[in-house]
């Protein structure tokens, strides 16, 4: 397989798996929409929004590993979305715990 046909590949694999983890991080937000702070809801919202960001961080990380095998430009861009939901995630994961030690 030429480096061009895996490049195309990828970049179909690349905008289907970013398409599709928007659209089920928009039904989380959607379904748990009028939920209040400190609720089963929002506790239960916030353990979905954070497998679905560390998810997608790990698919942006793995697409950023096979555009640098590749030579790609498009590493540099999945390698800085990648970084950019891993802190996201460290910092909800973060105020999520400081939220259960505080009384």
């Amino acid at each position: 397989m030429s480096n061009g046909s895996l490049a195309i590949c990828l970049t179909l694999f690349g905008a289907l798996g970013l398409l599709l983890l928007s659209i089920t991080l928009m039904r989380v937000f959607w379904y748990y929409r009028n939920c209040r702070p400190g609720t089963f809801r929002w506790h239960t919202r916030n353990h979905y929004l954070k497998q679905i960001f560390a998810i997608t961080c790990l698919f942006c990380l793995a697409m950023a590993a096979s555009y640098g095998v590749l030579w790609q430009i498009w590493a540099a861009l999945y390698l800085i979305i990648g970084i950019k939901i891993g802190t996201w995630w460290l910092r909800l994961a973060l105020e999520q715990r400081d939220w259960r030690d505080s009384p």
